[in-house]
């Protein structure tokens, strides 16, 4: 089960080399095994609401909007219902191998030696107007 760490001064650091990028004071981190995951959401949520989903280490960001944004669901929601979760399946786990796939909130993930979990055919989300 995941474990849920708030980035403070004295862990910035080391939370930050684990998550793979710069992460700020007050920052949410879902750790299990000492390796970024969280199978029912992001798993780091920084203070000003960014958020980034991970499993088992890898970045699934990009991926996961790609797969809300295709479906007309808000990202916010997560997987709220159990049609949303039966329809997660199939994108995700077609591209797990061997001993690296996880249970994610009822559907198997990617692992870390996989590319993308949409088809490179899928029209991306448009960009945020900062």
């Amino acid at each position: 089960m995941a474990e849920m760490i708030v980035v403070e001064d004295r862990n910035q650091d080391d939370m930050s080399r684990k998550a793979g990028c710069y992460l700020y004071t007050d920052t949410q981190l879902w750790l299990e095994n000492d390796v970024v995951h969280r199978g029912d959401g992001p798993a780091v949520i920084s203070p000003d609401g960014v958020e980034r989903w991970y499993i088992r280490g890898k970045e699934i960001t990009r991926n996961v909007n790609v797969f809300f944004f295709q479906n007309q669901w808000p990202a916010r929601r997560g997987l709220d219902t159990p049609e949303k979760t039966a329809a997660s399946r199939p994108p995700f786990s077609s591209e797990c191998r061997g001993d690296h796939h996880a249970a994610v909130g009822g559907y198997s993930a990617l692992n870390a030696s996989t590319s993308s979990a949409v088809s490179r055919n899928t029209p991306r989300p448009p960009d945020r107007a900062w």
